[in-house]
């Protein structure tokens, strides 16, 4: 599509017009009181012609021509899948209803049972940052943008050892490796320990007119816990003799409280200890046991799960 256009606005080609008008009447007036010399009405003619030839490149004349691209404009969605991302502190993510039913009609039609697609998570219990994520890379929660945009979702793999997280390059690289990209979405945690910070590289696209959205996951603080850290069990003992197993609990809690472990062992025998465990650190305690007989035995301790814990499985 072809148009002319003038750039100035409003204001501009207000006065512009006024100045023209002005000068018409201005050289009109000069050309009368020479008695309407036929040179003297060159000489006015000229000058009005000049005055509407400034007052045309006052309002920024420019001739546009529009292409529209064959292809459709690109988002790419980078999402972090290094070993920062198994860190259990993060949340499940509250959808609208509508796109949880998206995602739960698609994984139905791709043979996982309704029942499973349907299950939501407990929004209170911590789970894996990259379980967490799921939901944002599941292609069906981005089919809406699909009718104007290609929607490229791909990895943050670890690069060089397999704690390494770069999150430079692959902003660096979005620009080379998708075409005609009009945003990248970065969904991480933020951790990264190699490479440039990534905050060059979104400054980079930034600079090219690519903005880059990014969705955070994990905790920026310790999430409330209570974890049976170890348990030294001895590997032989006398028979008849007490047993000292010592044990260690680390707390996240932010204050302490008492608590009843207990210990099991394969014989079905039961012993209960009473352990005031700190605040926001470790506690070592030991529990005594006597076995009856000889034999291989194994014991099994049980701390009780606080109310206030986030991460149950520990």
């Amino acid at each position: 599509m072809r148009q002319f256009l003038f750039m100035g606005g409003t204001g501009a080609l207000v006065v512009s017009t006024l100045v023209v008008l002005a000068t018409m009447v201005i050289c009109y007036w000069s050309w009368q009181r020479s008695g309407f010399s036929r040179t003297h009405g060159f000489q006015e003619l000229l000058r009005v012609l000049i005055v509407i030839l400034v007052a045309v490149l006052f309002n920024q004349p420019e001739y546009v021509e529009e292409f529209r691209p064959k292809e459709k404009p690109s988002i790419a969605i980078i999402y972090d899948d290094t070993v920062s991302m198994n860190t259990q502190d993060a949340f499940a993510l509250q959808l609208p209803d509508e796109l949880t039913a998206r995602i739960a009609a698609a994984n139905e039609g791709e043979g996982e049972s309704s029942n499973d697609a349907e299950e939501k998570p407990n929004p209170n219990i911590a789970i894996p940052r990259n379980e967490a994520i799921k939901p944002l890379i599941a292609p069906e929660l981005w089919n809406s943008l699909a009718e104007q945009f290609d929607v490229v979702i791909k990895p943050i793999s670890a690069e060089g050892g397999a704690s390494e997280t770069n999150l430079n390059s692959p902003l660096s690289d979005a620009a080379q490796q998708t075409r005609n990209l009009m945003g990248v979405v970065l969904i991480s945690d933020g951790d990264w320990n190699a490479g440039s910070p990534p905050v060059e590289a979104a400054t980079r696209l930034r600079m090219k007119e690519i903005p880059v959205f990014t969705v955070t996951t994990g905790s920026a603080s310790r999430l409330p816990d209570v974890e049976l850290t170890s348990l030294d069990v001895p590997t032989f003992s006398v028979a008849g003799k007490v047993v000292r197993i010592p044990f260690t609990i680390d707390s996240a809690l932010p204050r302490e409280y008492l608590t009843t472990v207990t210990l099991t062992t394969s014989e079905g025998e039961t012993l209960t200890k009473d352990v005031r465990v700190a605040a926001m650190g470790r506690t070592t305690d030991a529990i005594t046991w006597k076995p009856i007989s000889t034999g291989d035995y194994t014991v099994t301790l049980k701390v009780p799960l606080h109310a206030d814990e986030t991460i149950p499985e520990n």
